[in-house]
């Protein structure tokens, strides 16, 4: 994940996940308008913090049965409380709504049309989808 400010995500890692160690990395952002997925248009700051969660939750109240709900939830929160977003080395486990809601379809479904991706690739969201 990237955010602004590390602070709430490795809060919210102490609280909830108890994973380590955790990957804490600052950026310097680059704008470039066509990187829709990129957190260099979409975040606030001059720099931002790659923070990486990797892992097997610690926690005895994390059950890892529950899986897709605790990266469900984990997604959500990065969206909601910290300023950031998810980079895609991993699935998401978004919904398709939530998915769109937080990254541009407007601009994404204009990049597939000028390289003619929608007749030839699926979309962004059905390649990194989490199945159950």
């Amino acid at each position: 994940v990237v955010v602004g400010n590390p602070g709430k995500i490795i809060k919210y890692n102490d609280q909830n996940l108890g994973i380590y160690p955790i990957w804490i990395c600052p950026i310097k952002k680059i704008k470039n308008d066509e990187k829709i997925f990129s957190p260099d248009n979409i975040l606030n700051s001059e720099y931002i913090i790659d923070v990486g969660i990797y892992g097997k939750p610690t926690l005895p109240t994390c059950n890892l049965e529950d899986f897709y709900e605790v990266n469900h939830n984990l997604e959500n929160f990065i969206h909601q409380n910290c300023d950031g977003m998810k980079v895609f080395e991993t699935s998401c486990y978004y919904s398709r709504h939530e998915f769109y809601k937080y990254y541009d379809i407007k601009k994404y479904n204009k990049l597939r049309t000028k390289y003619n991706a929608e007749k030839i690739f699926p979309e962004m969201y059905d390649k990194i989808k989490f199945y159950l």
